[in-house]
């Protein structure tokens, strides 16, 4: 795809999340197609994708919530993407494949991967609540995909955490092609560190093999695990619109 159409998809993706921050959430909904359909279009992992997916921590009581940050306002709880928030996060490249299938949400060994979300919520557009400015580039962008095989589902969400989820993933994926546009002169440092994939089925979590005891604990002992992959660490330097930035890449042995 061209430097003029990845723009037109970027440039949905920002006014989409725009508009999802103002109110429009079900946008949610039409950039979970538009991302869906690109990756159908451009199956490719030489593109690296942002993962700003936190440390998943096998055997938690806890749901893990690897996009979502909780607000609490009042008496009720509002679930946001961590761009949203404010909140840090950690920041990864990784191959499309790897970005696909990476767990960002579990309760309960409910797992759900970035690819289960685009899934679940693309071709979900009958009765929902959009910002009808965005209509014609929205069409444009449909203009420059393949066409979607599925028919149009229900929604079987209402917001919460799926958008959330997936208003972090517009996030990561405007980031991705704003690099794959603008970055240059890129140098790759391979560093002493590897890190495990670890599947389960066809989602996987990473982990960085350390001293410490009692996480390697808790990996060791999650029995839901089909096996393993290494991905190495590298330091990549690369310039930007004249700034010199550093990124941590993480790829197949």
């Amino acid at each position: 795809m061209n430097r003029t159409s990845l723009s037109t998809l970027m440039n949905f993706l920002d006014k989409g999340m725009a508009a999802y921050d103002a109110g429009h959430e079900d946008e949610a909904v039409r950039m979970a197609g538009v991302i869906d359909r690109f990756l159908a279009k451009e199956p490719d992992d030489t593109l690296l994708f942002l993962s700003t997916a936190g440390r998943y921590l096998p055997n938690k009581t806890l749901p893990y919530l690897g996009l979502v940050s909780v607000e609490q306002e009042e008496d009720q709880v509002r679930f946001l993407a961590v761009s949203q928030s404010g909140q840090e996060s950690m920041a990864k490249w990784i191959t499309m494949t790897d970005y696909l299938g990476e767990i960002v949400f579990d309760d309960n060994n409910l797992l759900v991967s970035r690819h289960d979300v685009l899934v679940n919520l693309s071709g979900t557009c009958e009765n929902q609540s959009f910002d009808r400015e965005l209509d014609a580039l929205y069409a444009a962008c449909l203009d420059l995909l393949p066409d979607n095989p599925e028919p149009v589902k229900k929604n079987q969400y209402t917001g919460g955490i799926p958008y959330a989820l997936m208003r972090q993933m517009a996030y990561e994926f405007h980031a991705s092609l704003e690099s794959y546009l603008e970055t240059s002169s890129e140098t790759r440092k391979k560093l002493d560190r590897e890190v495990e994939l670890a599947k389960i089925g066809d989602r996987h979590y990473f982990y960085e093999k350390k001293d410490d005891f009692a996480y390697n604990r808790l990996i060791r002992k999650d029995k839901r695990v089909t096996g393993t992959e290494t991905r190495i660490l590298y330091l990549d330097t690369c310039k930007a619109n004249d700034r010199v930035i550093e990124r941590s890449v993480m790829l197949p042995q």
